[in-house]
């Protein structure tokens, strides 16, 4: 009896101008620099970043690296990043020694800001990742419907990712 329900957003996938549109926006800040180039070369879930840790990262030939999702987990699997977000990666955990944090197999990989013992709340990142999205510029030819936008914040990696290797 009652109407079908409405799709309210997010089935269109970021594009590569919206990822550099995006950068631009997040600047030096080098945790996101890593996250978004991290979700754009291997589709991960947002969620994913609360369990990953250093140890979790393996070098691989032609200067990539692979990444061991979900460690011990049912749905555990393995991914690949770019030299692109391997320089991004290596830079920020580069920084984070540089403050004199001692990062070692058991480290998160995106620690907590106020506890580097604690990983990072995906909620957290989705609440920043949400503002650089939806920044002036980033999104710019987006119309949004039904007062949403059409490429979720963080959700717009994976399917940017699904796009592109659906169409290789």
């Amino acid at each position: 009896m009652l109407p079908e329900k409405k799709k309210l957003t997010g089935d269109k996938p970021y594009n590569t101008k919206h990822i550099q549109n995006m950068l631009n926006v997040v600047g030096v800040n080098l945790k996101f620099r890593c996250i978004i180039h991290i979700m754009s070369a291997n589709g991960c879930r947002i969620g994913s970043f609360e369990e990953l840790k250093v140890g979790h990262i393996q070098d691989m030939p032609n200067s990539c690296k692979s990444l061991r999702i979900y460690d011990d987990h049912r749905k555990e699997y393995y991914t690949f990043i770019h030299h692109e977000a391997v320089e991004a990666l290596d830079e920020y955990l580069e920084s984070r020694t540089k403050k004199g944090e001692i990062i070692t197999p058991e480290s998160w990989l995106i620690p907590s800001a106020s506890d580097v013992n604690k990983p990072v709340l995906t909620v957290s990142i989705r609440i920043q990742m949400a503002r650089y999205a939806h920044h002036d510029g980033v999104q710019e030819d987006e119309v949004k419907k039904r007062g949403r936008y059409q490429i979720q914040a963080c959700h717009g990696f994976k399917k940017r990712f699904n796009t592109i290797m659906k169409s290789n």
